[in-house]
């Protein structure tokens, strides 16, 4: 490998003389270095070309090929989230494996997002680096209801416990989604739609770049009228949304350069007082988060320093004429002050380190006989140190050891470490994964403090996890299969007796198993499934809204000049509808369909089609979910 001398020789010689036993340990000291699993074929002249895998961030904080990476993760590129049509991002996640959502009434309405079997609240999410999960919500989750595809470059979703990098809120995992950031000339999107339920949605978006200074900047609105969300009545309970979202950055030279982001979200949303009862409900929702880095790189850019401020809220406001409090408010604050440092020590070997302090705080208020009356005012700090190493082995074989430690107000310290290794076998390009990590999740703010329910003796959730699994490429590539098999251990969970206490236990263990194919050079063709075996360790009864099996198929054509027609197939099996009951809600088959045409190298026409053959099923007990639904849509690219 290549080093470069400097003042940390000492560190590299140790280094070498640690791989060199490692290596000499397993009896394969004498193998040859072999590169990193690459497609590659031959333009008609001859020159070869090289598809270099997707680079991943939220495994290892550090921009990290797909693999070299441990952990088990998904990766959805712009070109994904383009081809499905979708405009709400929790449209776009239901197809992914491990995956499992349960939506209290389709569009607008409350969303509960699970990764493996976890709890709602047990799943980080990140906005350009952003966290935005609600400290007012609680279980501390991120409604994914008003949440708009605007920009979107890349979605990872990082599955398995991720607590020794990403502290709280990460049991189950983490999902990070990341915008456009501008780079060339000018280039401008739009976009126009209509149909179904009254449907209209826009967007527009502008990005590029001049000298060092970089800009994207987005906004989209969604209208619909909708439909009565309960099957008690049929009153319709439409939702109305405007987002805009920015990312800029100016590199002032080679070493110095300053970024900011952020976004704000607007929806007023229709519900209904009960999942038994019609009504004329609303919620407004005020989302916003924020972001201002710094960076300068030292010794040739060999060492990455990042000093970062966040800040999100979520404002919730819900008018309820039926209830003796028709008036109440939810406010959620987030904000973070965080230091990270990277050291490339080798070519493949980085060290990453850092410390974090963090604030919530949540309030809640409510008008009863006419007066003014606060529930809830809060704050929580925590202090976090990390580090993480990440070490590689004559191309083929890549570790991580990451341990965090995070001081919670209130609660004392606690110590979470997460291990991970991928290997590429050389010659096969077949890779294998392994991971095993502990992650903690603090109680909420409501849990806590809330009047009558909260419990201040509370103590923090705990859960251990593991997961291995193979990805291996068939046919010069025409072909992908993979299949990883996973287990968790939950303890400390808190549930809601007349109160919240620690008395939960659970168990969740499954296998995701995935395929691509690219039958013709038009035709390409995905599966994933997803078998899910979950415990409650203390009635031995299945875990509620956790469906034992799932698969999603998807396929593309191309084949007709100009068009681009695709479809997917989603299945959900029957599942628990609440823990305290015994009713299953029905599996069900959904088939969605998008037929699209460019008229011209810059403009594309096309035809969406949910619930193709009008699938009638309920993802919660007695809420409605929409029936066939036509869209037609242009979009533009300049």
């Amino acid at each position: 490998m290549d080093r470069a001398a400097g003042s940390a020789f000492t560190v590299r010689q140790f280094e070498r003389q640690l791989k060199a036993a490692l290596l000499g340990a397993a009896g394969i000291g004498t193998l040859g270095a072999t590169g990193p699993a690459m497609a590659q074929q031959l333009e008609p002249g001859g020159a070869a070309v090289v598809a270099l895998p997707p680079v991943v961030v939220s495994a290892n904080l550090v921009p990290t090929p797909i693999d070299q990476v441990g952990s088990s993760v998904t990766v959805l590129t712009r070109e994904d989230i383009e081809r499905t049509g979708d405009a709400h991002v929790i449209d776009l996640l239901k197809r992914v494996p491990g995956v499992s959502i349960n939506h209290n009434g389709g569009t607008g309405a409350t969303a509960q997002l699970r990764i493996r079997g976890s709890d709602t609240g047990q799943v980080k999410i990140l906005i350009d680096g952003v966290e935005v999960n609600d400290p007012g919500a609680t279980a501390n989750d991120f409604d994914f209801n008003a949440f708009l595809v605007t920009e979107i470059e890349q979605i990872e979703v990082l599955r398995g416990p991720q607590s020794a990098l990403y502290g709280n809120d990460a049991m189950g995992g983490v999902i990070n989604i990341i915008t456009r950031k501008g780079q060339g000339p000018m280039r401008v999107t739009g976009l126009v739609e209509g149909g179904s339920y009254q449907t209209f949605r826009q967007g527009v978006g502008v990005s590029g770049s001049l000298g060092g200074f970089s800009y994207a900047l987005s906004g989209a609105n969604f209208q619909t009228k909708g439909f009565s969300r309960v099957t008690a009545g049929d009153e319709k309970d439409g939702t109305r949304t405007q987002s805009v979202n920015g990312r800029f950055s100016y590199d002032f030279n080679s070493i110095f350069s300053l970024e900011a982001g952020g976004g704000f979200t607007h929806m007023v949303s229709e519900y209904d007082p009960s999942s038994t009862r019609d009504g004329p409900n609303e919620i407004e929702k005020h989302m916003g988060h924020g972001r201002v880095a710094a960076k300068v790189k030292l010794f040739d850019g060999r060492w990455d320093n990042t000093l970062s401020a966040t800040g999100s809220r979520t404002e919730r406001d819900y008018d309820q004429p039926a209830s003796a409090s028709r008036y109440s408010t939810f406010d959620g604050d987030r904000y973070g002050l965080e230091y990270r440092g990277s050291v490339k020590i080798d070519r493949d070997d980085v060290l990453t380190f850092g410390a974090a302090r963090e604030t919530e705080t949540a309030r809640s208020t409510n008008i009863r006989g006419g007066a003014k009356v606060t529930d809830l005012d809060r704050d929580l700090r925590t202090d976090s140190l990390y580090a993480q190493y990440l070490l590689g082995l004559w191309d083929d074989l890549h570790l991580t050891a990451g341990i965090r430690h995070d001081d919670v107000q209130g609660f004392g310290g606690e110590t979470t470490y997460r291990l991970t290794g991928a290997y590429t076998v050389p010659g096969w390009r077949t890779i294998l994964r392994a991971s095993y990590g502990t992650a903690a999740k603090a109680p909420t703010l409501y849990q806590l403090y809330a009047p009558t329910y909260g419990n201040a003796t509370l103590r923090p959730e705990k859960s251990k996890g593991f997961d291995f699994g193979f990805e291996q490429p068939l046919l010069n590539g025409r072909l992908t299969i993979g299949a990883t098999a996973f287990h968790n251990d939950y303890r400390n969970l808190i549930a809601f007796q007349d109160y919240y206490v620690n008395i939960a236990r659970a168990r969740t263990q499954g296998i995701e198993a995935t395929m691509r194919a690219e039958i013709t050079p038009d035709l390409t063709v995905g599966v994933g499934y997803t078998f899910l075996d979950s415990e409650d360790r203390d009635t031995g009864r299945d875990l509620p809204r956790r469906p034992r099996h799932s698969a999603n198929l998807s396929a593309d054509y191309l084949g007709i000049r100009g068009f681009r027609i695709g479809g997917a197939v989603r299945y959900v099996h029957q599942q628990l509808n609440s823990a305290s009951s015994t009713v299953e809600l029905d599996s069900f088959i959904v088939v969605d369909a998008l037929v699209s045409y460019d008229i011209t190298e810059k403009v594309a026409a096309y035809v969406r089609v949910e619930n193709l053959f009008d699938e009638k099923y309920q993802e919660a007990l007695n809420y409605r979910t929409p029936g066939r639904s036509a869209y037609l849509g242009l979009k533009a690219n300049f």
